[in-house]
């Protein structure tokens, strides 16, 4: 329910004022296991569905879920050499706005090996990319 709902809002957002040939394209994310670790993992590449040609975003929107919740996680969204560190494990960011609809994302999570131990799972996880043309 709280998915739907929170969809049903970024649907909601997105459609706001009317934008020449704006859209939004949506990618989901493989379950990862974390070791604490000083090294950050970097997930598989996040990329565009190949109908997407063309656009600048405007807003990134993430979410993720993770097995630990206590448990200490740095995260960060990545494209190119633009890294956006993530407080929480949803929201939103217009830091990527302007650039390329199409250029690949990759997510980052670190477990601090001086204050984590064990694994964690990060699972469910989505993004979604708001652009224009």
């Amino acid at each position: 329910m709280i998915a739907w709902v929170w969809l049903a809002a970024l649907s909601f957002t997105a459609s706001g004022p009317a934008h020449a040939a704006s859209g939004s394209w949506m990618a989901t994310l493989p379950r990862q296991t974390l070791a604490a670790s000083e090294r950050p993992l970097e997930s598989a590449a996040v990329a565009a569905p190949a109908h997407v040609d063309a656009g600048v975003i405007t807003r990134v929107h993430w979410s993720f879920t993770v097995s630990a919740p206590n448990s200490p996680l740095e995260a960060w969204l990545c494209q190119g050499s633009l890294c956006v560190a993530l407080s929480s494990t949803q929201g939103k960011t217009e830091r990527f706005q302007g650039r390329s609809a199409t250029q690949a994302f990759r997510f980052r999570f670190r477990r601090p090996a001086i204050t984590a131990s064990g694994t964690a799972v990060v699972s469910h996880g989505r993004l979604i990319v708001d652009y224009e043309h």
